[in-house]
């Protein structure tokens, strides 16, 4: 089987959307304290590209699971087709909890804000009350979405690598602290909701390490497609 056609496809979309992600992430706005729900609301109410940015967190998501797709195919026996075939489920799973969560945050949660900034006085608490519900909705699924997504599926992903001899063993190592870490994070955030730890932090660190990994396992499907 002339495996070059996955390895190109694969490399172009996961380099891609992995600067994507981070390109589109580092844009997103949060208040100095990302637990006020008062300072989030005004933010979303009056952000005027919200909804184009949660848009985009979308599109390199889907990018860059068409990549990871793409990796799971390139490991053909043993133990590493077996954690990619696992860890490849997990982020189908793991983007359509994406395309929830984001038309939550991206669209309803701006909806609901501009609704509680120009609710009558009389009104508001009754539209504050509504929005953060709607945002205590998004925190779970966000909690959830990086526990299954970065933290689970990337786990998989790394043991496929680490158990194959298609790329280097401490590559997968990588991703399974990476993937491990992000568990945790995703874990804890579920509970406590965002908090500037957690969620200004720490789960960026993970979020970048692991985009970093995406480049690099595209960098190598390159290469083995030219040679």
């Amino acid at each position: 089987m002339d495996m070059n056609p996955t390895y190109r496809i694969g490399a172009v979309l996961l380099v891609f959307g992995s600067v994507l992600a981070v390109a589109v992430n580092l844009a997103h706005p949060n208040p100095p304290d990302i637990g006020d729900s008062i300072a989030q609301l005004e933010l979303i109410s009056t952000h005027h590209a919200w909804g184009n940015i949660h848009l985009g967190i979308v599109v390199a998501d889907m990018i860059r699971l068409g990549g990871l797709v793409a990796l799971a195919d390139t490991f053909r026996d043993g133990y590493g087709r077996v954690w990619a075939r696992i860890g490849m489920a997990g982020v189908i799973v793991g983007a359509a909890a994406a395309l929830v969560l984001f038309a939550i945050d991206g669209i309803a949660s701006q909806n609901l804000a501009k609704a509680w900034a120009g609710a009558p006085e009389a009104e508001r608490i009754i539209a504050y009350r509504v929005a953060q519900s709607n945002q205590y909705v998004g925190f779970g699924i966000y909690g959830l979405w990086i526990l299954e997504m970065f933290g689970l599926s990337y786990i998989c992903y790394g043991l496929a690598v680490a158990f194959s001899n298609a790329y280097p063993k401490w590559l997968g190592w990588i991703a399974v602290a990476a993937g491990a870490a992000s568990f945790v994070v995703g874990y804890f955030q579920y509970f406590s909701g965002l908090t500037v730890l957690l969620t200004n932090i720490l789960f960026p660190a993970c979020a970048i390490v692991l985009s970093l990994w995406t480049v690099a396992m595209g960098v190598l499907l390159w290469r083995k497609a030219a040679g």
